[in-house]
């Protein structure tokens, strides 16, 4: 099963779109917590009036009172019992202002899981939205696999990033958190992704598909109002020690 969290703050313009993404997909066996992490425009009233997903049983809708950050809720979520049920489920993150490309973007990943039965982690291909630029993710050299270099080259490791649960429930959660022990607030992507990949090694896979869209427009995203702590957190990041691949059953 696909269990999925959507993080947001202030996306009045464009949460609906992003649910009714997921809630309209050809594949229909997944598990969705919505978190509204404290938003102060008019999100919450958006959710609470889109009635479809309110009473679908597959989604959990969540308000914070204070906002957290959108790593602590992807932690918070993924622990939460109404996800945690498998080991072999297929974890997803996806952005409160992003949406997914086609109605077949979930088919088409579980499609690659299934064919490959010793899958771990994938990421992806998205396109710009509005303006369709195209991203720069690629498919990994094998030798970058084979070195365990994954934290020494520019970071490619983009949306759709998806990953087994029995993978995550192996990543050291220190790592998501800063000397202070506080869940990292920006740069969630590296802190998640450069571990696991390390765990996962070859058993990663890029998917050339566009199952992705990322909204370019949002003037509150980080890469816009917090770039150079990212870039900080970043190579923070990078200095840790490097994982060893891990096995699993």
């Amino acid at each position: 099963m696909l269990k999925i969290v959507v993080p947001f703050y202030n996306a009045e313009k464009w949460i609906s779109r992003c649910l009714n993404s997921i809630y309209y997909q050809n594949y229909k066996n997944f598990k969705c917590i919505v978190v509204n992490d404290a938003s102060i425009d008019n999100s919450k009233n958006i959710i609470e009036n889109m009635s479809h997903i309110k009473v679908d049983n597959r989604f959990l809708i969540i308000h914070n009172n204070k906002n957290l950050g959108a790593l602590e809720n992807v932690y918070k979520s993924f622990e939460n019992t109404f996800l945690k049920e498998s080991k072999e489920d297929i974890l997803i993150t996806i952005d409160g202002d992003d949406f997914l490309f086609s109605k077949d973007s979930f088919s088409k990943l579980f499609d690659y899981y299934s064919k490959n039965e010793d899958l771990l982690l994938t990421y992806g291909n998205w396109i710009g939205w509005p303006n369709r630029q195209k991203s720069n993710c690629r498919k990994l050299d094998s030798k970058i696999i084979q070195n365990n270099l994954f934290r020494d080259i520019p970071f490619c490791y983009s949306h759709l990033r998806t990953f087994k649960r029995k993978l995550w429930d192996k990543l050291p959660k220190s790592l998501l958190k800063d000397e202070k022990n506080n869940f990292y607030k920006v740069a969630s992507d590296v802190a998640i992704m450069i571990p696991m990949l390390e765990m996962a090694a070859e058993r990663i896979k890029f998917i050339p598909d566009i199952l992705y869209c990322y909204n370019l427009i949002n003037p509150i995203s980080d890469d816009k109002i917090n770039s150079d702590n990212q870039i900080k957190i970043d190579n923070n990041i990078r200095k840790f020690k490097k994982l060893n691949r891990v096995n699993l059953l």
